[in-house]
């Protein structure tokens, strides 16, 4: 089995055990602050974080596993992802802010590098159980569980007017228009 694939395993079933049974479950107890208020850590970050490490080390021992999380313990783990050897990178949930909130709007980013070269790199959506990769030299490529794969491209639209994307109008509209359960998700400014 080549590193992608053993990433990726371990990313989906971190997603899996852990991510996806505390989405819109956590506790108040279970989210905490790093370095500002909004800067949040929860414990599905960090039970994810070493699930992925655990499977790897199990699966790949040739690789040493940092994650965002014990970087943010002990700052001095980011000397380690420097130097000769293969080297994983993980965020166990990119958007911890959104997951924390019940947004639908998380991922899981993982990265392989060997000798300080990329050579995969891995953006996992939990919730659709779909992914972005791209590896040196290749096209990224939007992977659904089902294995079917797609090239992603860059737009070559430049008119703001003319581009499309994803964001969710509770981000948007004032708190006083939103419906009460999601008032507290609402940032974009409060009603008169």
């Amino acid at each position: 089995m080549d590193q992608a694939a053993l990433v990726l395993d371990a990313v989906r079933a971190a997603a899996k055990a852990v991510i996806l049974p505390r989405f819109r479950q956590l506790d108040a107890a279970e989210v905490d602050r790093k370095s500002s208020y909004d800067d949040l850590v929860t414990v599905a970050d960090t039970e994810a974080e070493a699930m992925i490490r655990d499977m790897l080390s199990r699966t790949w021992p040739q690789a040493q596993v940092t994650g965002e999380e014990g970087v943010a313990a002990d700052p001095a783990m980011r000397a380690a992802m420097a130097g000769a050897g293969w080297k994983v990178i993980v965020d166990p949930i990119d958007g911890t802010w959104n997951f924390a909130k019940g947004l639908a709007t998380f991922g899981v980013i993982a990265a392989v590098a060997e000798a300080g070269r990329l050579g995969y790199g891995l953006l996992y959506d939990p919730l659709g159980d779909d992914w972005i990769e791209a590896r040196a030299g290749g096209p990224a490529q939007m992977v659904r569980a089902d294995g079917s794969r797609r090239h992603l491209q860059t737009s070559t639209e430049r008119d703001p007017a003319r581009m499309m994307g994803y964001v969710p109008l509770v981000l948007l509209v004032p708190t006083c228009a939103v419906p009460p359960p999601l008032q507290g998700l609402a940032i974009a400014g409060r009603c008169p």
